[in-house]
């Protein structure tokens, strides 16, 4: 079933009474939760707990009658695999368009300093500063909104010029940031209606073994920095 359905309320409403929601459910092929949330729109009323045994009990219980509205109104039910379908299409058409604007588009320079930085790089930089180094290393604040950076002192500057530039450009590109919570890892771009979690980390370089006699006794973490998705 891959087209929506147009049932009038009057339709619905002696359907609703003559066969069990779930039964009916598959006939329009979503659930049962859905199609009762379409009833209490179009406020239908449907069988109460016990109104099925009875009926299969031979007895003819009575109906809730239909309250008054237009009940020649339609009402459009999508199947869910129409809907996915709808959406798989608009997420197709949005990729091809961002696939072509990738293709105009230069490679993302980043700068040496942080400029006009973004309004959200500025909180950031602002808590950051103030923060102190949790076990790792890692500047960390448990009372304030930022973005989800974790380094520690030394990166901090570099980390901030990178996720200002990816900011700008990817509002630039059209998508939006998710609002923050006091949750780092809730640092997200919406893209396509999908929340994408993001966040730079900063790590350990353990290629250096074994560590020169300057670095044992640095707590933080050392140079190398990961965009995490």
């Amino acid at each position: 079933m891959n087209q929506e359905i147009k049932v009038t309320r009057k339709v619905l409403y002696n359907e609703v009474w003559t066969k069990p929601m779930q039964e009916l459910a598959k006939k329009y092929g979503i659930s049962d939760v859905a199609l009762a949330k379409r009833c209490r729109r179009k406020n239908i009323p449907r069988p109460g707990r016990g109104y099925w045994a009875k009926v299969q009990a031979g007895q003819k219980p009575k109906r809730k009658p239909l309250p008054p509205m237009d009940d020649n109104e339609e009402i459009i039910i999508s199947p869910y695999k129409a809907r996915a379908e709808v959406k798989n299409k608009v997420v197709r058409n949005k990729v091809e368009s961002l696939q072509k604007k990738g293709e105009k588009t230069s490679p993302i320079l980043i700068p040496e300093k942080l400029l006009k930085p973004h309004p959200l790089v500025k909180i950031t930089r602002k808590v950051l500063r103030l923060a102190k180094p949790d076990h790792k290393g890692w500047l960390w604040d448990r009372e304030n909104q930022y973005l989800n950076i974790s380094v520690s002192r030394k990166q901090l500057r570099r980390a901030l010029i990178i996720m200002d530039t990816l900011i700008k450009e990817l509002e630039k590109r059209g998508f939006k940031m998710a609002t923050l919570d006091r949750h780092r890892e809730s640092t997200a771009v919406v893209i396509m209606d999908e929340q994408i979690r993001f966040g730079i980390e900063e790590i350990y370089d353990v290629s250096i073994k074994p560590l020169p006699e300057w670095r044992k006794n640095d707590t933080s973490t050392i140079y190398n920095l990961k965009f995490r998705i």
